[in-house]
């Protein structure tokens, strides 16, 4: 059980700690995972970032594309089946429209 909270509180200082209150990087709720990806690819805190969605209830996978001034430009939606490589591919090009 402490191997388990070690590991756990480990991985949470390895993420960048939100600067905006009630700010997040990722979380699980509701039958849904969401995460933030940051212009360099990795899981982020801040603006600009791709959400992605994974929403089993309604079996789709959701891309958000968030600016630094909070507007969201563009949105895609996969079916809950796509591939792992299929996800890839959205976010990688969703990440150009960051930079």
């Amino acid at each position: 059980m402490l191997a388990a909270k070690e590991e756990r509180e480990a991985r949470e200082r390895a993420y960048a700690r939100p600067t905006r209150k009630g700010g997040w990087y990722s979380r699980s709720k509701a039958g849904k995972i969401e995460l933030f990806i940051g212009p360099n690819g990795d899981i982020t805190a801040e603006r600009p970032h791709v959400h992605v969605i994974h929403d089993d209830s309604a079996s789709e996978v959701i891309f958000v594309v968030t600016m630094s001034d909070g507007t969201h430009p563009i949105r895609k939606t996969l079916p809950g089946s796509a591939s792992g490589n299929e996800v890839n591919e959205v976010i990688a090009d969703l990440l150009r429209h960051l930079k």
